[in-house]
């Protein structure tokens, strides 16, 4: 019988494993994004893996009983069902911020995003590790069950905020000439939303913090009290961001590029970040407004460059 503590480590190591994608960085400027969250996080390719990762488990576990081909059976289903379980939860927590996964890799390469989570979340993070600790220096299963209960927790209530914060975009001023199947609310945080509009050429953005002011509001309900917390959303400082489609004939040239098609795919609010020379080469370069965050400097900017005799290549710019 598998002791909870090697349980509790194989689920570790599985819930890790997804992220092992990481390695796609050594295959191409682009592979990372476009494979990222990928078969490694698909629902089909999942209990191949959680096969494989519970048969490393067995052997780790107990070599001497792997080596008979019936305690290695044996073995390999007493850690499944844990190997599945950490490999789902990786994938849901994933499916919950602004990257998205690939859910059905290789039937089709679409991306599952709710937008709740942004791809770092100290506070997420923090309550994932909290658990960790939990159930290595507590109690196994009373640490884990605790490091559940407060992620889902949190998840729910982000899930909860950011449809909140839908309904709000859509009923700002400034949505009235914006195209409405453009509208979204994304997180930087759990208490900091990023409010996007579609422009005829750009983009309307801004962001807003959650007031704990306005939570102290009185109402009946503690959801009419926490929504009453983003009661300043219509002071909002819009910014603006021009998109590809909506710029000059240079810039356009250089976002239909034959080189960026794997950028294009992966960015969901395109807009131009800079347009640059150095000597005889301009350069266009463009950035993904789900990343945007105030002072930070964008992770993911790519451009297209033209060198005299009209040559292009393709250039990265920031990264995190």
């Amino acid at each position: 019988m598998v002791t909870a503590r090697a349980a509790t480590v194989a689920g570790a190591v599985a819930a890790a494993f997804p992220d092992a994608d990481f390695v796609l960085n050594a295959f191409g400027q682009f592979a990372y994004l476009d494979l990222h969250q990928g078969v490694t996080h698909s629902l089909p390719m999942m209990p191949v893996w959680a096969w494989l990762l519970a048969l490393v488990s067995a052997w780790v576990y107990d070599r001497r009983s792997w080596r008979r081909s019936g305690g290695r059976l044996k073995l390999t289903l007493e850690f499944l069902p844990v190997t599945l379980a950490a490999l789902a939860a990786h994938t849901i927590a994933d499916a919950m911020n602004i990257w998205g996964v690939m859910l059905w890799w290789p039937v089709n390469e679409v991306r599952t995003a709710f937008n709740a989570i942004f791809v770092i979340d100290p506070l997420y993070s923090a309550l994932v590790i909290a658990g960790i600790v939990l159930s290595s220096a507590w109690r196994v299963r009373a640490g884990a069950a605790l490091g559940l209960v407060l992620v889902a927790a949190y998840t729910l209530v982000a899930l909860g905020v950011n449809a909140h914060t839908n309904r709000l975009v859509a009923a700002l001023p400034a949505a009235e000439s914006a195209r409405s199947a453009e509208q979204q609310a994304a997180p930087p945080s759990l208490l900091h939303r990023r409010f996007v509009l579609r422009d005829d050429d750009g983009w309307r953005y801004g962001f807003v913090d959650l007031d704990a002011r306005g939570a102290r509001t009185p109402g009946n309900r503690w959801w009419t009290r926490f929504s009453a917390a983003f009661g300043s959303v219509d002071a909002i400082a819009w910014r603006y961001a021009l998109h590809p489609d909506g710029a000059g004939e240079f810039v356009q040239t250089a976002w239909a590029r034959p080189e960026l098609d794997s950028f294009r795919r992966f960015v969901a609010l395109p807009y131009v970040y800079a347009v640059d020379a150095e000597g005889d080469t301009v350069c266009a370069w463009f950035a993904d407004l789900r990343f945007a965050l105030p002072e930070v400097t964008q992770p993911f900017v790519w451009g297209a460059c033209r060198a005299p005799e009209n040559q292009w290549e393709v250039r990265q710019r920031g990264r995190w």
